[in-house]
């Protein structure tokens, strides 16, 4: 690991009681325990927030498959009802264009 970066490994499950009371907070915290602590609630806002964001974008992103699924079922549509209405029409005006 020789890329500059500093990396800490945590483990949640120590018993050594001998922490800061903030990091005690915070190691319970990784172990899905309840906390009051100023620092761990930022954090868990922090998360949530970004939660948020991220199940918006998956729903924007699949409202836009819906909406592009919906336009092209549109198209094919025009294009063979506008080839039945107008059968003297050259067919290369309404073949489908992949």
């Amino acid at each position: 690991m020789d890329d500059g970066a500093v990396k800490i490994f945590l483990c949640s499950d120590g018993e050594l009681n001998n922490v800061e009371p903030d990091f005690k907070a915070f190691r319970d915290y990784m172990k899905g325990l309840p906390s009051k602590d100023d620092f761990v609630t930022e954090i868990d806002n922090l998360i949530a927030e970004i939660k948020s964001k991220e199940e918006r974008m998956g729903y924007m992103r699949f409202e836009m498959q819906m909406l592009e699924a919906m336009i092209l079922g549109v198209q094919k549509d025009l294009l063979k009802n506008a080839s039945a209405i107008f059968p003297q029409t050259s067919n290369s005006l309404f073949e489908e264009s992949n």
